[in-house]
């Protein structure tokens, strides 16, 4: 009974979702386009609790040095590290930089080569195995890699999309968004992306400043 009254939830969120979204804008092949592989890694590291000029300025510095570096990441020194870190504000950036350019070098892997290597694991198994590797139990960014860079199924949920789930009496729960998306045919990585953008106009919609309220 219960399952069944979150699947409604669900449907109702979905149908509220698509009169403001439009999920063809938000596929794979329109995602990020213009970024290199190694600039992938760099540039969802940018993504924390920020303002959107805040995360764009820091993205920017990322990645402008990084092309004065002119290396693959695989390829990197500790110089080059440490150039790099100083420029991520956030103990966890630093952190997931070092994790990761030392799991490439140490392996002899290519940005590239590590991403078909958690592709073939899936998405069960590469979550824990990125998870291990940079040291996190948190799941939001290691949802954003296995989604946008790697291209598994992942629904990543911050606190916007957590109070949008709570609102709708919907579980915060990746899994169960996922088995949801499947039983009704929605690209998933295009969903999560679109709802998580037009989260806002949603948010407004609903005819409150603060929080959301269900019709």
């Amino acid at each position: 009974m219960r399952e069944t009254i979150d699947y409604q939830n669900f449907l109702r969120l979905l149908d509220s979702a698509r009169s403001n979204l439009n999920s063809d804008d938000y596929t794979d092949d329109k995602w990020c386009a213009n970024y290199t592989i190694d600039e992938y890694f760099l540039y969802i590291l940018c993504w924390a609790g920020w303002r959107p000029k805040r995360q764009e300025n820091v993205w920017k510095e990322v990645r402008d040095n990084f092309n004065k570096l002119g290396k693959q990441l695989h390829t990197f020194q500790s110089v080059d590290v440490e150039k790099l870190s100083e420029l991520y504000p956030l103990p966890w950036q630093k952190r997931w930089l070092q994790k990761l350019i030392d799991f490439l070098v140490v392996n002899s892997l290519t940005a590239q080569d590590f991403i078909f290597m958690l592709r073939k694991m899936g998405y069960e198994n590469a979550r824990k195995k990125l998870q291990k590797i940079v040291v996190t139990e948190e799941g939001k960014i290691v949802d954003c890699w296995l989604r946008d860079i790697v291209r598994l199924d992942a629904f990543p949920i911050d606190s916007r999309i957590r109070d949008l789930l709570e609102q709708y009496g919907i579980p915060v729960d990746s899994d169960f968004v996922i088995e949801c998306c499947k039983k009704d045919n929605i690209p998933i990585r295009s969903f999560a992306r679109a709802l998580y953008d037009k989260a806002e106009i949603l948010k407004k919609l609903s005819g409150k400043k603060h929080g959301w309220r269900v019709q």
